[in-house]
């Protein structure tokens, strides 16, 4: 849990913490807020392409440590610097790092827990929750209180306390070696609807995750209120990832693929809905069921293809994921940026996400995909 916990909870997530501090001290709008977001996204994008070539040309352990010390350097220097294209560059940097990291140390651990790979992987994908939790008890009252830097700086020791944890754990793990391989092909009509979905998903979960902090705060929430509010999402994603992460894996077609996405679509509009405190905490609460969009889109990807066809198809679905990532914060930014502010900004997100979900059920069932078998393909 510690590698994905630093690579996207920390070094990518507590972002949202620390946006309306810079705001503020910078003189941001939401555009310049989201713009960051979606250099962070180009550079999970380009990191989720290229993890799979690091992996074979460095091996497991220098793929996860090597970019889990870079993400936590350049988180470290985001405190330094107040430029938006340092920023910009740094946060593209991390963004990169961390991708290789976490899928590196999800390969790590599919090779080594193949009995309980969907357990294991829930688990895994729950990671990013411990270090939302982590900055939501740490980070966010310095970042309330207008002290940005300090907040980055403090975000970085939390990075590299979980660096010094996993590099004696992977040091005693037997490791593959590097294995050169060719690309492969895969059959993208078969999870079309998977790719459809996921791109959407990653645009409108990144909204939330950008500018809900920076909503609640805009609409008078005290430190504490936000929080609460932070460490209830961290908190909700370990407890979805650990218990409901498996069994909505396990259902037929794109429906708990649907379920998870629905659910986060539900809770992005709460706020929305309902100023209470109550609704807003129900909304961190529910939209941590984000954390298991993951591991079910990587379950309904595996049933629907020949096992030679998932490396490609999984690193093609992290593909559309980052692109949607790149977008999301762009277009809710700059739609933040209107008349309507930023509740008109996280109700772009929360509509691309209702979006998502209805894709999702086109994704066939087992029983659809077994009339048309599925070719094996070789390397080319």
């Amino acid at each position: 849990m510690l590698v994905p916990a630093a690579a996207n909870g920390l070094g990518r997530f507590a972002y949202g913490l620390l946006v309306p501090a810079m705001q503020n001290d910078l003189g941001w709008s939401s555009l310049t807020s989201g713009s960051l977001s979606a250099a962070n996204s180009v550079g999970y994008l380009i990191g989720a392409i290229i993890a799979d070539r690091a992996l074979t040309v460095f091996g497991e352990r220098n793929a996860v440590l090597g970019p889990l010390a870079v993400a936590t350097l350049t988180v470290l220097a985001c405190g330094a610097t107040g430029d938006v294209i340092a920023l910009a560059v740094l946060r593209l940097v991390a963004g990169a790092a961390g991708a290789v990291a976490f899928v590196a140390g999800a390969a790590v651990l599919t090779r080594l827990t193949a009995e309980r790979e969907t357990r294991a992987l829930g688990l895994y994908f729950a990671g990013p929750g411990l270090g939302i939790a982590a900055s939501a008890l740490l980070v966010t009252p310095i970042a309330v209180a207008g002290h940005w830097r300090t907040g980055w700086l403090l975000d970085s020791v939390l990075c590299a306390a979980c660096l010094a944890l996993v590099a004696p754990v992977l040091a005693r793990m037997p490791l593959a070696q590097p294995v050169l391989s060719g690309p492969r092909s895969w059959e993208r009509r078969r999870v079309g609807a998977l790719l459809a979905s996921y791109g959407l998903f990653g645009a409108g979960y990144i909204t939330y995750m950008t500018f809900s902090v920076a909503y609640l705060r805009a609409n008078g929430r005290t430190p504490s209120q936000l929080e609460w509010f932070w460490f209830a999402l961290g908190v909700a994603g370990i407890v979805i990832g650990l218990t409901l992460a498996a069994p909505l894996s396990r259902i037929r077609g794109g429906r708990g693929i649907a379920v998870t996405v629905a659910t986060t679509a539900l809770a992005s509009g709460l706020p929305l809905l309902s100023s209470s405190s109550t609704a807003e905490l129900a909304s961190a609460a529910l939209f941590g069921s984000f954390f298991s969009v993951s591991a079910t889109v990587t379950a309904a990807a595996r049933r629907s293809l020949p096992p030679t066809q998932w490396p490609p198809a999984i690193a093609g679905l992290t593909a559309a994921f980052g692109i949607g990532q790149c977008a999301g914060p762009v277009i809710s930014g700059a739609v933040a940026d209107g008349p309507h502010g930023l509740r008109a900004g996280l109700l772009t997100g929360t509509v691309l996400l209702a979006a998502s979900g209805a894709c999702a059920l086109f994704h066939p069932s087992l029983s659809s995909l077994a009339a048309e078998p599925a070719t094996e393909t070789n390397p080319r």
